[in-house]
């Protein structure tokens, strides 16, 4: 069958796909999706985005491109799904295209959190004099 893969994107970083804006992308989708059916020009519908893909409205979005283009097979795959199934299942991909460097990775290795342990353990004695140190001052000035 003929496929249609699409990505929409937003620089909005809490996006869902319950918010108005996307619904209304879908909207101006659905019009152009069905002059495609007619047309016999598509089977299959994927759309790929960075929104939050809530399941109760995106679910319902989802039926509602389905109802109303006549093409069965879509799919609408949100930011959870791109990371948890794809990125960071093939970290490989996400190193060779550079995809890291818009977010602070917080996958850390078992040796990775050793590390971070023992350095903290390290700095512990001088954290906890500075620590006094700002107690005693702050004492001082309400004395």
């Amino acid at each position: 069958g003929k496929f249609i893969i699409q990505a929409k994107h937003t620089e909005n970083p809490i996006a869902s796909c319950s918010d108005n804006e996307f619904e209304k992308i879908i909207d101006k989708e659905i019009v152009k999706i069905k002059k495609l059916k007619e047309q016999g020009d598509i089977d299959n519908y994927l759309l790929f985005t960075n929104y939050k893909y809530s399941g109760i409205k995106g679910e319902k979005l989802l039926k509602k491109l389905i109802q109303a283009t006549g093409v069965e097979n879509c799919v609408i795959i949100g930011k959870e799904t791109i990371n948890n199934q794809f990125l960071d299942t093939h970290k490989d991909i996400v190193k060779q295209f550079k995809l890291g460097t818009r977010y602070i990775q917080f996958d850390f290795s078992d040796e990775e959190m050793k590390d971070i342990i023992l350095a903290f353990k390290q700095q512990l004695p001088q954290i906890t004099q500075d620590i006094k140190k700002e107690v005693d001052k702050l004492k001082q000035d309400f004395t």
